[in-house]
C-alpha cells in the first residue's frame, strides 16, 4: 500500500462519495442574488424537483437548457473548486455558477420561473463522461484545453491563460536543480489528466539521452490536486506536478511544500470550460460571460483573492503525531482493504475525517475510537470489541462497503 495522510480536505470528498454511493445528489445554486455565498433561496420542494430532473441523461443546447429552466454544471468537490459550508455552497466553480445563473437569468428577462444552475459534484475523471453522457451541461474544475479533451468536448475561451505543471516536492526529498534531476525518481500523478502526459513526455525524453526514466506512482482517480499536495507536504509521497496557481496557493497553506517555480514540465497550458460538442448558442453565453468574469477581470480577481490568494479558511493540518498515528493504522486499512476490495487510501481518509485516526478519541455522543462507532453499532458489525483498534476498524471499514455494495 502507499503511505499516505490524509487531511479532512480530503475526508469531505471522500465523505461526498461514500454517501453518493447510497444517496445521489445534486446541488442547487440560488436564485439570483447580489451575495457571493449564499444559500438557496427557492423551496425545497423546488430543489427536488430540479434534483429529479437534473439526474437523467439530457442533451441540448442553451435555448433548450433556458426553455427547460436548468443549467447543470459538473465539478470536483475540493477546497478550491466547489464544497459546502452546512448549507452553502462556496468555491470558485460554486462563485462563478452562481453569476452565471444571475447573467442568464437578467440576460432572458426572467423574473419569474428563473434559470436555475445545478452543481453535480462528480469525481474528477468524470467530468468529461458526465458531458458527453448527457449528466451535465457544463464541466468546470481546472480542465486543461489539450488536444485529446477537444476531440471530445468543445472549451470556452480561456478561463486561465498560459498557465505552467511545476514540480512540487515535500520534506525528505532530495534537492532539484534541474529537470534532469527526476530521473530515476518518484512522482505521484493521476493517470487520467494533462499533468500525466506531461510527465511521460518528459520522461520518454529522459530514455533517449540515456538517463533513467520517471517512476510513476498512479495515485487514486477520487483524489483531488489539493489532497494530493497534502499528501506530499506531510512526507507520504515524494512529489508530484501541478498547475502553478494550485501550487503556489498550497505552498502557503502548507509549509512543508516546496514550489520549484523553476522546474516546468508543461507551460502555456490554457485552463476552460468544457461543454458538449454542437453547442454554438452556449459557447458564446460562457465567452461573453467569461469575458467579464474570469482572472483579470474585477469579479475574476475577487473570486481568485478569495480562494486562491486568502489562505485564512484552510486548516493546516501538519502534525507529526498524524504521520505516526498513519504509520500504526496503516497496515490495518490495507489489510481490510484487501478483504473488502475498497481502495486503502479511502478507507484511511474515513478514519482521519473521524478521529485523526487516534484510537482514544470518545466522542460526545459516546463514539469511538478511530471510526467514531457508537458501541450499539459497533455490537452489529458483530467484528470485536471496537474499543481495541483493529476491530474498530474493521467494523467501520464493513459500513462503507455495506453501503456500496446496496448501492449497486
Amino acid at each position: 500500500m502507499r503511505p499516505a495522510r490524509i487531511s479532512s480536505t480530503i475526508l469531505e470528498s471522500i465523505t461526498f462519495f461514500v454517501l453518493a454511493a447510497c444517496f445521489p445528489l445534486a446541488t442547487v445554486a440560488q436564485s439570483p442574488s447580489p451575495s457571493l455565498d449564499a444559500k438557496p433561496s427557492f423551496s425545497q420542494a423546488t430543489q427536488w424537483q430540479d434534483y429529479s430532473v437534473a439526474l437523467q441523461p439530457w442533451e441540448g443546447d442553451y435555448d433548450e437548457m433556458v426553455a427547460r429552466r436548468m443549467v447543470r454544471i459538473a465539478v470536483p468537490y475540493s477546497m478550491t473548486h466547489y464544497f459546502l459550508d452546512g448549507a452553502t455552497e462556496r468555491g470558485i466553480a460554486a462563485a462563478m455558477g452562481r453569476r452565471l445563473e444571475q447573467e442568464i437569468n437578467q440576460r432572458e428577462g426572467l423574473q419569474t420561473r428563473l434559470v436555475h444552475v445545478v452543481f453535480i459534484p462528480a469525481p474528477r475523471n468524470q467530468l468529461i463522461p458526465y458531458l458527453t453522457n448527457g449528466l451535465a451541461d457544463i464541466a468546470m474544475g481546472n480542465i486543461t484545453i489539450t488536444e485529446t479533451n477537444s476531440r471530445i468536448v468543445d472549451f470556452s475561451i480561456p478561463f486561465i491563460r498560459n498557465s505552467r505543471e511545476l514540480v512540487v516536492t515535500g520534506p525528505g526529498v532530495p534537492q532539484l536543480s534541474s529537470l534532469e534531476d527526476l530521473a530515476g525518481q518518484e512522482v505521484a500523478i493521476q493517470t487520467s489528466g494533462s499533468y500525466s502526459k506531461s510527465v511521460n513526455q518528459l520522461s520518454q525524453s529522459f530514455v533517449k539521452k540515456g538517463l533513467s526514466p520517471i517512476t510513476i506512482d498512479e495515485l487514486d482517480e477520487l483524489l483531488d490536486p489539493d489532497e494530493i499536495l497534502e499528501l506530499v507536504q506531510a512526507g507520504l509521497l515524494p512529489m508530484t506536478v501541478i498547475d502553478q496557481h494550485l501550487a503556489e496557493f498550497w505552498g502557503r497553506v502548507f509549509h512543508n511544500l516546496f514550489v520549484h517555480t523553476d522546474l516546468v514540465v508543461a507551460d502555456e497550458r490554457d485552463i476552460g470550460w468544457a461543454f458538449r460538442k454542437n453547442s454554438p448558442k452556449l459557447e458564446d453565453v460562457l465567452n461573453e460571460f467569461l469575458q467579464n468574469h474570469r482572472p483579470r477581470t474585477e469579479f475574476g480577481n475577487i473570486i481568485l483573492r478569495r480562494y486562491l490568494q486568502n489562505d485564512a479558511w484552510v486548516l493546516q493540518t501538519t502534525s507529526t503525531n498524524d504521520r505516526e498515528r498513519f504509520a500504526q493504522t496503516s497496515p490495518l486499512f490495507e489489510k481490510y482493504g484487501e478483504l473488502y476490495q475498497i481502495d486503502p487510501l479511502l478507507l484511511a481518509a474515513l478514519g482521519y475525517q473521524e478521529s485523526r485516526l487516534d484510537q482514544n478519541v470518545i466522542s460526545p455522543a459516546g463514539a469511538i475510537g478511530v471510526m467514531q462507532l457508537l458501541p450499539q453499532t459497533g455490537a452489529a458489525m458483530d467484528v470485536g470489541d471496537i474499543t481495541r483498534i483493529e476491530p474498530n476498524i474493521h467494523a467501520g471499514i464493513v459500513i462503507p462497503r455495506e453501503c456500496s455494495v446496496q448501492s449497486w
